[in-house]
Order: C-alpha cells, then structure tokens, then sequence
C-alpha cells in the first residue's frame, strides 16, 4: 500500500479495493483513501476524508457499486462516533461526501454485514464508560428506507468480533469482552484480568419468528481458540445448504509470559450445516473432512470446528 495503517476498513468499489481511515505508527488518523486496481495492479489515490469525517475502528459497506457508507468509530481521541459518511466514488475524478442516518448509539470496534437489503452492527466498546464493557446492542440499517431500528441485543457483549452474513443468516463470532474491576488505576489487575478473549459464537435468522414477529440471537458451538482481532469470510458451497466460515489468524488468550495477547497465524473453519444441528457436541477424537475439494482436519474440541 502507499501507506502503513492500522485499525482501517477496506471495500470492493467500482472495480477497484480502496482502504478507508485508520491510524499510522503514531496513533494519527489517517485521511488518504488509497485504491487497488488489479488490471493494471497499481495503487492510487484519489481522494482524502475531510478531517470532520476521519475515524478507525469502524464499519465499512457498499451500496450499488457507487457509495460507500463509512460506520461508527473512533476520533482521534477514542471517543465513540455515532457518525455514519456517503462517500459516491461513481467517477473517482469526482468524489463527494454527504451525511448518512446516524446510529442511534455510537460505537468503534465494530463490523458490520448486509442481509436482503438490511446492514447489521453490533457490539463494540465506547468512550461513555471508559471502554470498561462493550455493548450487547444491534442496530439494523435498512437501505432502502435509510432508517436505522434496533433488534435483539447479542447474548454476549462483545467488540473487536466479525460478523458474518452467510445464506441469510448473521454470525457473530469471537471478540473481546471486559471484566469487571474497580479501584485506583494502580491497584488495577494486570491486562489479562482485565479483558477476556471470547471464543463464542451467535447466530441471528432475520426471517424467524421467535416472540412477536422478532427473531433472536441463539448460541451455536463455540471455537477451539478464544479470538479477537481477527478476520473471516463466508464460503457458500454449491450443493450444500448452510456452507462455511473461514476464520483468519487474530488474537488470541492471555500470555502471562509475555503479558501479551498474542497472534496467531491459524485458519479455523466453521461447518455450519454440523452447528446447526439440534446437538453439536464436541467429539472425543480428531478425523478428516473434506470442504469443497479441499481436506482439513477435525478439531477435537468441537466437531463444528476445523483447522487447515
């Protein structure tokens, strides 16, 4: 890239993959929008976010191929933006910017994903409680009326997590959560009392009718690894009904040798079609299972979960 950044998010846009915001080695907010043309595999860019408009830790999506909505956030501060920016990039010689429908709480560390028509977010921490606990709540974007609504708070507060949409479905899958401590600043626990690495995973149907015509986030089985911080994508196979999640590297538990969290470079695999039985328990051994031509090998902890 032109530039190193951090905390960032990054679209498909107009034939292009384009890296919004972030911050720089200095803990900077970064204004550059820099976009990848694979056709003559060049970097460009061909834009800057106006200052009012830079932030990290936050949400990224595309509408018709034309706008991209940059979600919540941080400013250069860490405060917690309810800000929502319509960036048109149809013609990259002319982008403009206006505002979009504010979230009705604002929020960064945050993902986001899109679902017949509608975009989801949830969780993530915010400056009003000193980042001490991430929210439970989800708001969901409707494109067309571009209104945001709330729906079924997450069982589980969570930030820095992905959210997944896979045939119809929302995934909400590892994160980080905060422990509960109290007392001066000094007398505090060391890092790893103070924030716990989660390794479970919900699942949000839009279309199911559990209480009044709303659906509800239900628990599926959980992760081998506790994970934060990391990346995934959704893998949709011809033939098969629920398909895939693939979980890239991340963060994972509490390293009392180093004092770190520390990264991983494992990919995991989330057999949806197995989580969604009525009974996904763990097994008692490892095996071998093929996904879309390719082998990967069974986790003992949870026969939900793979690893390549």
């Amino acid at each position: 890239m032109p530039r190193t950044r951090n905390r960032h998010a990054s679209v498909t846009i107009n034939g292009h993959v384009c890296v919004f915001g972030g911050r720089d080695e200095n803990d900077a907010l970064i204004a550059e929008v820099d976009c990848y043309d694979p056709d003559t595999n060049e970097w460009s860019t061909p834009t800057s976010l106006p200052e009012e408009r830079q932030s990290s830790d936050f949400a990224a999506f595309v509408k018709d191929d034309q706008f991209v909505y940059l979600i919540g956030g941080y400013d250069p501060y860490y405060t917690a933006l309810d800000m929502v920016t319509i960036v048109d990039m149809a013609d990259f010689d002319n982008i403009s910017y206006s505002d979009g429908s504010k979230l009705a709480s604002a929020r960064g560390d945050i993902d986001v994903a899109s679902v017949d028509g509608n975009v989801y977010v949830s969780g993530g921490f915010t400056h009003e409680n000193n980042w001490a606990a991430p929210k439970n709540s989800v708001e969901k974007y409707n494109v067309a009326s571009e209104k945001w609504s709330d729906i079924d708070s997450l069982n589980q507060e969570r930030g820095d997590k992905q959210l997944v949409a896979l045939n119809g479905k929302i995934y909400a899958i590892g994160g980080e959560t905060k422990v509960d401590v109290v007392g001066p600043t000094e007398e505090q626990p060391e890092l790893g009392a103070r924030s716990e690495v989660l390794d479970s995973v919900e699942v949000l149907d839009p279309t199911e009718d559990v209480h009044g015509g709303l659906a509800e986030w239900r628990n599926l089985a959980g992760m081998p690894t506790q994970l934060f911080r990391f990346a995934a994508s959704e893998w949709d196979v011809e033939g098969e009904e629920d398909g895939y999640v693939f979980v890239f590297g991340g963060q994972v538990g509490y390293d009392t040798d180093c004092k770190c969290f520390r990264t991983t470079d494992k990919v995991m695999v989330f057999d949806i079609g197995h989580a969604n039985k009525d009974d996904p328990e763990p097994t008692s051994g490892a095996g071998l299972k093929a996904v879309g031509g390719s082998i990967v090998s069974l986790v003992a902890a949870a026969s939900a979960w793979f690893v390549m």
